[in-house]
């Protein structure tokens, strides 16, 4: 039985949940295509963070919520940038190299460059929990939110872009992420099915984003994408 995607980001599939029940048993979570997302995976629309975090590579080494925030009250176990030095050594992601800002002046800390908000309402502002490293190349192609932008905002993406390459020549953000693969896809899909067939197959990368290419190939009547895409899925979930 199927439900239609709703605007809170999650589908009900059954009448009732009970405590210590799957959370898929009773919820399909809506997935990465627009309206609700932009082409890269960034929210968009008024979504959970749920969707973005499930992106996040803190959500694929078992991080949780509440390694972040006290699950009562829900706020941060640290101000600001402290909360990511629980884990990430600050002598490494605080320093000039990292940042690319004069620290010694008022530099932005990592929740304003990888937890971007978008504000609903005029009053919530929801931050992307996919903690990505700002792409403004993929701005440039694909007209998507950077966080650079929100600071810069007197100047273009492929400004953004031309620093980035510039100051960090081996940073990951100029090289290949699935992020872009999903946007090439999903800006052109009809003409993108090698391309979807590799996300959906690659067992690296969230899982979330491989629904979405899954979803995105119609796999109707492609026997061949569909073994293949049913043979990575046993892959996976024997890791």
């Amino acid at each position: 039985l199927a439900f239609p995607k709703d605007r809170s980001e999650k589908s009900l599939r059954a009448n009732r949940r009970g405590a210590g029940d799957e959370f898929l048993d009773a919820y399909m979570p809506a997935l990465l295509e627009p309206p609700l997302y932009h082409v890269d995976g960034q929210i968009r629309d008024e979504v959970y963070v749920y969707g973005s975090f499930l992106q996040s590579r803190m959500y694929q080494h078992g991080v949780t919520c509440s390694d972040c925030h006290e699950p009562h009250s829900l706020n941060l176990r640290a101000p600001g940038s402290k909360v990511c030095m629980q884990c990430h050594s600050a002598d490494k992601y605080s320093a000039p190299e990292h940042v690319l800002h004069d620290t010694s002046l008022e530099s932005p800390n990592c929740i304003d460059c990888h937890m971007p908000a978008t504000t609903y309402m005029q009053v919530d502002d929801r931050h992307d929990h996919s903690f990505r490293i700002p792409r403004p190349a993929l701005s440039v192609q694909f007209g998507t939110p950077n966080a650079c932008a929100n600071c810069h905002g007197d100047k273009t993406a492929q400004w953004a872009a031309d620093v980035l390459r510039e100051k960090n020549p081996g940073n990951e953000a100029v090289g290949e992420h699935w992020s872009e693969s999903l946007a090439w896809a999903q800006a052109a899909p009809f003409e993108s099915r090698d391309l979807l067939l590799r996300l959906a197959t690659d067992t690296f990368v969230p899982g979330i984003v491989r629904a979405t290419a899954i979803s995105e190939m119609r796999l109707s009547g492609d026997a061949d994408s569909a073994a293949a895409v049913a043979e990575s899925s046993r892959v996976s979930g024997r890791r």
